[in-house]
């Protein structure tokens, strides 16, 4: 495992640990663990991004501690979220490094213990805990309030062995990640599912790629890398903030697979990411689309290994009222979907929400998740309904709450049910909306775009709020009136929906989680509070 940090020097700083000197640093805190927290308390790991947090998750696992991986307090961020999950998993004993010690003791949530401060030897050696509580990874809270889910040890292995198979993860492969661990794909993607692999994983700080999306190119190149997952934002962030003789000293060859799990995967991010990095190497069926949740450990689709992506189009009004009508590319009525892959390893069913029936191939609806790599449920939820749902006769489903549908074997996403826009009775999905802005309007951040309704003297009227973009020769409206009209025009025109207000924001200004998706609850609850003006 290598962390690169850029704290010193521009060029960044490289640290390594073998596996053998991992294994010998998380067995010496695994048994200090073990002698300060029973088996089966919360221990949180609040270090900053790196080897440390590494081996305070290890090190939690291998003493029987339930691991409630987060993160440490930082300026930039609110501790809100934090806090919340913190007073949820009321953890035992706080894992940090001595740099975030002070701010960590702040939160007053246990007793710290400094990883990096820890050294020596030990011969203990940890049990086996396959049926035992692995960590609580709190969800990234794009809908609720922080909720913990509770993923066994057989969850974590067998979510480690669906990446590993979907994306040829072995000890050959090459990994570079910048994700946070503390979130679900961080967590699976660039550290357990490399160390189980055997694989040389090079970790990131995710505010070093925010900052310089060019580090992270950099990393893949030099670092030879097979494999990689981001967010859907960061390819547009790559094209946008790379010049042509930037890219030309790269070399993205040997990348096989890029998972990106965003809601939504878009095509566009996809193209202009595959054309500008074409002289780099980079080959369109490395694009792997997904769909996963923290609910199902991470992973639940992917897209066939080798592949380029699936594009459709559909009918528009057809998908907003639950059927699947493919259409051609340039018919006015096409909302243009990425196909996010086949089931790995697990069943994927498409399910009526309130009949609770399978609607099978071509329909709209819940879609449904049975396996092995499925929480237990929520922290203190042993009844919430999300888990064990019974379907034709089968129990142990879990729903999603995502909105989607299967065709030709592959799941597109749709949205999420609790994000539905409905006005004058028509069902829009904020994502198709937030994608019409976008495209029409110059001047906004891509993928930093929220479409909400609000109720206006007893009926839903349609709310966008929207970044501007101060890097854009055109991101500085001297017209409001003008800029109204035209995405007036365009959700009339596109989605027959009127537009009520639209609010352009600076940069920064839309709240997010802690893994970058939109938070569209929270924006309409500052709307309605006077946020925004």
């Amino acid at each position: 495992m290598t962390f690169v940090g850029y704290g010193r020097a521009a060029e960044g700083t490289a640290t390594t640990l073998t596996f053998r000197e991992l294994d010998r640093r998380v067995r010496v805190l695994g048994e200090i663990i073990a002698g300060r927290v029973a088996p089966g308390e919360p221990v949180a790991v609040l270090c900053p991004q790196g080897l440390d947090y590494v081996i305070g998750f290890l090190g939690c696992l291998a003493a029987g501690a339930v691991a409630v991986p987060l993160y440490a307090p930082e300026p930039f961020r609110s501790d809100a979220g934090l806090v919340a999950s913190l007073k949820d998993a009321l953890p035992t004993l706080v894992l940090t490094t001595s740099a975030a010690r002070a701010p960590v003791d702040g939160l007053g949530a246990a007793p710290s213990l400094a990883i990096d401060e820890i050294g020596g030897d030990t011969a203990w050696r940890p049990p086996e805990r396959w049926d035992e509580t692995a960590y609580l990874q709190y969800t990234s809270g794009s809908t609720s309030s922080p909720r913990g889910a509770v993923i066994s040890h057989a969850n974590l292995a067998w979510s480690s062995a669906q990446v590993r198979e979907a994306y040829r993860i072995d000890g050959s492969s090459r990994v570079v990640s910048w994700l946070p661990l503390f979130h679900d794909m961080g967590l699976i993607a660039g550290l357990a599912s490399p160390v189980v692999a055997g694989a040389h994983c090079l970790l990131m700080d995710p505010m070093a790629f925010v900052q310089h999306p060019l580090r992270w190119l950099h990393a893949l190149s030099s670092h030879r890398a097979t494999y990689t997952a981001i967010p859907n934002f960061a390819l547009d962030m790559c094209v946008d903030r790379t010049t042509i003789t930037q890219r030309a000293g790269l070399d993205l060859s040997r990348l096989t697979a890029v998972t990106n799990g965003s809601e939504p995967v878009r095509d566009r991010s996809l193209r202009r990411f595959s054309e500008a990095f074409a002289s780099a190497g980079f080959r369109p069926e490395a694009h792997a689309p997904s769909f996963g949740l923290a609910e199902a450990t991470v992973l639940v689709t992917a897209k066939p290994f080798g592949t380029e992506p699936a594009i459709i189009d559909c009918d528009r009004a057809e998908l907003d009222a639950g059927r699947v009508r493919i259409v051609i590319a340039d018919d006015p009525t096409a909302r243009r979907m990425v196909g996010c892959g086949t089931p790995t390893l697990q069943d994927v069913r498409i399910v009526d929400p309130e009949a609770l029936t399978d609607l099978g191939s071509g329909r709209v609806g819940e879609i449904w998740v049975r396996g092995p790599n499925v929480a237990g449920g929520y922290l203190g939820q042993a009844d919430h309904p999300d888990f064990g749902a019974h379907l034709d006769g089968t129990d142990g489903w879990l729903r999603t709450g995502d909105a989607g549908f299967l065709h030709e074997g592959q799941l597109y996403i749709a949205g999420r049910y609790k994000d539905l826009i409905i006005v004058d009775g028509r069902n829009h999905h904020p994502s198709d909306l937030e994608a019409t802005i976008e495209s029409t309007l110059p001047g906004l951040r891509r993928g930093h775009v929220i479409a909400f309704s609000i109720e206006v003297e007893d009926t839903e009227r349609l709310v966008v709020v929207a970044e501007n973009d101060p890097r854009s020769q055109v991101g500085t409206y001297s017209d409001p009136s003008a800029l109204l009209r035209a995405a007036r025009r365009a959700l009339a025109v596109g989605h027959g929906i009127e537009l009520h207000d639209l609010r352009v924001i600076t940069r920064g200004g839309l709240p997010k989680t802690t893994s970058g998706k939109l938070r569209r609850g929270t924006c309409r609850e500052r709307y309605l509070a006077g946020g925004y003006q």
